[in-house]
């Protein structure tokens, strides 16, 4: 039983390790800008969700600030939409948080801010952080689903990201490394 137990927890750690060299081998190609914690979460979230959403089918955005003709009403950290019919198919917030219930409150509060600017008669403009060709619209957002995703851990997510916050610490610290050391390449702010 003993034997059994550890065998288990041995998978467990090399998986969960595993799951973290990949991710870093994958990250450390990207140029990104780690200096914000969340940063780290958002780029492994989109890592995790081109599992569902394949990137010859759709792109997956980080970051799209919307705002009114007076000023930022928010940012959306995760955008995924169609290349065919250029709907976005899911918008996301992304909190990695010692406190996951609040984590999750206030990511829902975020969602629910932008859904209610896009049935407001309010014109809305979008800034996306990342660079691309679409033009985003109130339209675009017709029919798309909302999604929490947080670190490993108990918590009313919808997905996690199956590292926990150490690890997450973990790789961004190398990530940043990496990028002092002129082996990644880095994001101008």
């Amino acid at each position: 039983m003993f034997r059994v137990a550890y065998c288990l927890i041995l998978l467990f750690i090399s998986t969960a390790q595993g799951s973290l060299e990949s991710d870093f081998k994958q990250l450390k190609k990207l140029p990104a800008d780690y200096r914000s914690f969340g940063a780290i979460c958002e780029q492994v979230a989109r890592l995790r969700l081109r599992k569902s959403y394949l990137p010859d089918q759709y792109n997956i955005l980080v970051g799209l600030v919307y705002s009114n003709s007076k000023r930022v009403l928010g940012e959306l950290d995760i955008v995924v939409y169609s290349k065919t019919n250029e709907n976005v198919v899911m918008t996301a917030e992304v909190k990695c948080w010692k406190d996951l219930e609040a984590a999750a409150a206030k990511g829902r509060t975020q969602l629910k801010r932008f859904f209610t600017a896009m049935k407001n008669e309010e014109k809305v403009y979008f800034r996306p952080l990342e660079k691309t060709k679409f033009r985003f619209s109130k339209r675009h957002f017709l029919r798309s689903k909302e999604m929490i995703i947080s670190q490993k851990g108990e918590g009313p997510f919808d997905q996690n990201l199956g590292l926990t916050l150490k690890q997450l610490k973990t790789l961004r610290e190398r990530l940043i490394k990496c990028q002092k050391q002129g082996q990644c390449p880095t994001k101008n702010p």
